[in-house]
This record gives C-alpha cells, sequence and structure tokens, in this order.
C-alpha cells in the first residue's frame, strides 16, 4: 500500500484518458463520419441488397437543411422502407442526431427510378 495510485495501476498499461475516443473498425480505419450525409449513405448502402444501382443526390436548401435524394430498385425500396416505414424512420433519427451535432437538418427522400422505354 506504499504505491501511490494511479490510472495505469487500475487499468493495466493502459492509462486512462478523458473524453471521447475514436472507435476503430475491425480493418483498423477510423469511425468519423466528415458529414451527416456520409452517415446516411453510408447505413443506406450497407442495408441494400444492391449497393452498386443506389444513386445519391444532395441538395442544399440553404445553409442548414439539405435532402438527400435516393434512386432504388423497388426490390431494395420495400426493405429500406422495413415493416410500417421503422426501417427509414431509424434511419433518419440516426442522421438526425448526427447532423444536429453540425447544426444541421437533413431529410431523406426515397424514390423509385422512371422507366424508361
Amino acid at each position: 500500500m506504499d504505491e501511490k495510485w494511479s490510472p495505469t495501476k487500475r487499468y493495466g498499461s493502459k492509462s486512462y484518458s478523458k473524453g471521447r475516443s475514436k472507435r476503430r473498425l475491425a480493418s483498423g480505419q477510423e469511425n468519423s463520419y466528415s458529414s451527416p450525409s456520409d452517415l446516411a449513405q453510408y447505413l443506406i448502402k450497407v442495408l441494400s441488397r444492391e449497393p452498386d444501382s443506389l444513386e445519391f443526390e444532395c441538395i442544399e436548401k440553404n445553409s442548414w437543411k439539405s435532402i438527400i435524394s435516393v434512386t432504388c430498385d423497388p426490390s431494395d425500396l420495400g426493405r429500406l422502407i422495413g415493416k410500417d416505414g421503422k426501417t427509414i424512420g431509424a434511419i433518419r433519427n440516426l442522421v438526425n442526431a448526427a447532423s444536429a451535432k453540425f447544426g444541421k437538418s437533413l431529410e431523406i427522400e426515397l424514390k423509385r427510378p422512371i422507366d424508361q422505354e
């Protein structure tokens, strides 16, 4: 008991640091997004069965409000909306929470592709 307590004694060799730490993905990359629109695109691509067929269009209404328009296949549209709209509602909640950190508002629109004949 003669030793003075220090964070390294309690947490092993790692010293305890206050504040937010950047979490790393399994691939070793840091999990930080530069904008809420990047987060929205990432979430939608992960949930889609065919991420290559997605088309994103970002429209800025003014300095604090943006709209992301997503055009996807009808099969993916049902998957992204989810049962009673719960999936797209959850995505919108996550993106709105992230955009509040930047002081912005972001809307997500899902569209069906126009059939070209």
